[in-house]
């Protein structure tokens, strides 16, 4: 096939003002000339990419589904010229990752310290956030991995073309203020405190977190008691700190709480835990994400039984 840059050029300008006098002139040539390219291209592809009259020209169904292919390749084609005539150079890689705190503060240090040694000029965008949020730019393909929560319900979330991974997994404790009288135990027996006060997460900003406290209250026979729902973290920490509430956290989220006066008390006799994991974009998949995905598998193996529950 004899198809050039220069004559797909020519049919997205076409394509784009449906005016043969003004497309010749952004290109810079004569309407005889790109009528010809036009012709040419038809000719070689073997279909009619426009339909001509006196005063219209409106592209036919092949038309229509050649520019929509051919929009985002000449978008990057335009933007590596650009970025190579304004700093004369090849642009940095850069992997752009979405975490939960818990995640960022965890695993992500590690990732970057070992991915740095194998690629010494790649950048990282790191973006703290939500699970849910991260796991909507993943599917986008905004982002080329994000580190979540586990959502309860996997097999409907990480559909084709996501892929995913377990990372790590977490027992349960419960955060209270370092004042509370359970604070200097070793453990505690969660039916103990059905009668506290919980501060409890959104069921749709948070949902594996929210279904996880309802899980574990439930397997203690109790329904929380629920004094606040929804609170960001530093609004649960300063809730918690100040005693207004308690709550169920799992224990990779602990060292988040470190700077306020909190304390973590682990969950006697649960086997529920909650499970932090990766999720990618096949389509979206290159060397630097690969080796990622390897330095991850390698610094966190699998750490807990599979006998365990985990959420």
């Amino acid at each position: 096939m004899n198809i050039n840059y220069l004559t797909l050029r020519s049919f997205l300008e076409i394509a784009k003002h449906l005016n043969f006098s003004k497309s010749a002139h952004q290109l810079n040539i004569s309407q005889p000339a790109l009528s010809q390219k036009i012709k040419a291209l038809e000719e070689e592809l073997g279909v009619l990419l426009l339909n001509r009259s006196k005063n219209q020209v409106t592209l036919t169904k092949e038309g229509e589904f050649l520019y929509r292919t051919l929009v985002p390749s000449f978008t990057n084609i335009d933007s590596s010229f650009k970025h190579l005539q304004q700093f004369k150079s090849v642009p940095k890689p850069v992997l752009h990752i979405a975490a939960t705190p818990s995640a960022a503060m965890s695993i992500v240090p590690t990732l970057i310290k070992r991915l740095k040694e194998q690629h010494p000029l790649l950048e990282f965008n790191i973006l703290e956030t939500l699970s849910s949020q991260a796991l909507d730019y993943i599917k986008k393909g905004d982002f080329d991995m994000a580190l979540i929560r586990t959502p309860l319900d996997i097999s409907a979330e990480f559909q084709q073309p996501l892929r995913w991974r377990t990372v790590t997994r977490s027992p349960l404790s419960v955060a209270v203020a370092k004042e509370h009288i359970i604070s200097g135990y070793n453990e505690v027996d969660l039916n103990e405190l059905k009668e506290e006060d919980f501060l409890h997460y959104d069921p749709k900003t948070s949902s594996t977190l929210y279904y996880l406290m309802e899980y574990a209250c439930m397997s203690a026979g109790f329904s929380p008691k629920i004094v606040a729902k929804g609170a960001e973290f530093m609004s649960r920490a300063v809730l918690i700190s100040n005693g207004i509430g308690i709550s169920i956290i799992p224990e990779d989220m602990i060292q988040l709480y470190s700077a306020y006066e909190i304390k973590a008390v682990p969950i006697k006799d649960i086997s529920v835990m909650s499970s932090i994991s990766m999720v990618w974009n096949e389509s979206r998949d290159n060397d630097i994400l690969r080796d990622a995905r390897k330095v991850i598998n390698e610094s966190f193996p699998a750490l807990i039984s599979s006998a365990y529950n985990h959420i």
